[in-house]
């Protein structure tokens, strides 16, 4: 009887090991065509290229468009 136990759980280990080492396989992999598929990242451009007050015109434009918006949606 406990030859029979000692089998079960030695087949029971292999089981397990087996699918953990498949999974980690299977992770890697996919960790590997993630890198190798991804499109290049674009360069970020400088910062004083980079405008960061919005203009009057853009205020203005966004103050009709909520204007616009709250007199459509009104209950």
């Amino acid at each position: 009887m406990r030859d029979v136990l000692t089998e079960a759980f030695m087949i029971m280990v292999t089981g397990m090991g087996t699918v953990f080492v498949f999974l980690l396989v299977l992770l890697l992999a996919m960790h590997l065509l993630r890198y190798l598929t991804s499109p290049p990242v674009p360069e970020i451009a400088p910062t004083s290229q980079l405008k960061s007050s919005p203009t009057n015109a853009h205020i203005a434009a966004i103050s009709i468009a909520i204007q616009r918006y709250r007199g459509e949606h009104r209950q």
